[in-house]
């Protein structure tokens, strides 16, 4: 047994013999924080708890969770670990909730893809994650007015999402994922200097600095065509962008040629 499933055999026993009360002090508690990684295992059982116990009383408390301000729990506290696992949870549940719930999530999530956080914006791609694996499709629509009508953090919260190698082993997911970044990729190079002037457009270029190797690294053809077509774009940033993704030993090791015909000179 791994210690994901001892954690949610621990958080039963806990509920079962004191209540869902005793939850909150177990995972501030537990939670890891201050330092510098959270119990990500915790987070990841307690939502798994969450998807096979909700009930009315839990998923109360869940909400209650996922509205705590960065006043009442400031980035690096234990007490942030709560949002955290909420929004998790909620990635968890996605699937067993109705047509009307589910829209409620994600507007939870939208919110939380806003947070000045980093940890819960981390939070918004591991639910979305989860929930894309059964609800693609939504989690796609999502996207797609995400990056059609979104903000630096929309977009970061896009690229976050889908650079994970077992979410693209589907090609058409893969093909999305190209997709949406090209459209990323468009929106950058048509904000003006002072929109990059912010902190959210810098998390949104070192999260792109990375996401588009994964994208390639998943569909090579596609991916470094999309490559190609964008580093020869003048725009400063779109370059940097792309001259980091070819840093990438998932594509320098796997495709050296490929990476030294857009980058002379040796890369890594």
């Amino acid at each position: 047994m791994g210690k994901r499933e001892q954690y949610v055999q621990t958080i039963e026993a806990l509920v079962r013999e004191e209540g869902l009360g005793a939850l909150e002090g177990f995972l501030t508690g537990q939670s890891g924080l201050p330092g510098k990684r959270a119990n990500l295992e915790l987070a990841a059982a307690f939502a798994d708890y969450f998807a096979t116990h909700v009930d009315l009383e839990l998923w109360n408390v869940v909400q209650a969770w996922i509205r705590i301000s960065l006043e009442d729990a400031p980035t690096d506290s234990p007490r942030e670990f709560l949002p955290f696992c909420a929004v998790q949870a909620l990635g968890a549940v996605y699937s067993r909730c109705d047509p009307v719930t589910m829209g409620r999530i994600f507007s939870l999530f939208a919110a939380a893809a806003e947070d000045p956080r980093w940890r819960m914006r981390e939070a918004v791609a591991m639910a979305l994650q989860r929930a894309s694996r059964l609800h693609w499709d939504d989690v796609r629509i999502l996207f797609e007015k995400w990056v059609q009508v979104g903000t630096p953090l929309f977009y970061r919260a896009v690229a976050a999402t889908l650079a994970e190698p077992d979410l693209l082993k589907d090609p058409d997911r893969a093909r999305a994922a190209l997709r949406l970044s090209e459209k990323i990729l468009r929106r950058i190079s048509n904000l003006p200097v002072e929109a990059r002037r912010t902190e959210d457009y810098r998390t949104l270029v070192k999260g792109m600095s990375y996401a588009l190797s994964v994208f390639a690294a998943a569909l090579p053809d596609e991916g470094f065509a999309l490559l190609e077509k964008w580093a020869v774009r003048e725009d400063p940033d779109i370059q940097m962008i792309i001259r980091e993704n070819l840093k990438k030993n998932r594509l320098v090791k796997t495709y050296p040629e490929r990476v030294m015909a857009l980058v002379p000179g040796p890369v890594g």
